[in-house]
């Protein structure tokens, strides 16, 4: 995924190169940096679900459950994400 800001004529000119470096490309006709300002809010949630899923991992080993089993069910149900 890359995320792109900028005036109209650069992203034109950069869009074949950065369409070819990624499956999803986000595209902002903006100031310079609102590519940067998302990829932070992306970021600060991908932070938030690593930890989310270690307290969960850790919750199931305390209950007596092996970790591998907590995260099979944890990676193939609802608590999924990235």
């Amino acid at each position: 995924m890359i995320t792109s800001s900028g005036r109209s004529d650069a992203i034109a000119r950069a869009q074949p190169f950065l369409s070819a470096m990624c499956d999803k490309l986000y595209i902002f006709e903006s100031e310079v940096g609102a590519g940067s300002k998302i990829n932070m809010v992306n970021d600060l949630l991908e932070g938030i679900h690593l930890v989310a899923s270690l307290e969960a991992i850790s919750l199931g080993v305390k209950a007596g459950i092996h970790p591998w089993i907590v995260y099979d069910i944890i990676s193939t149900a609802a608590g999924n994400s990235w």
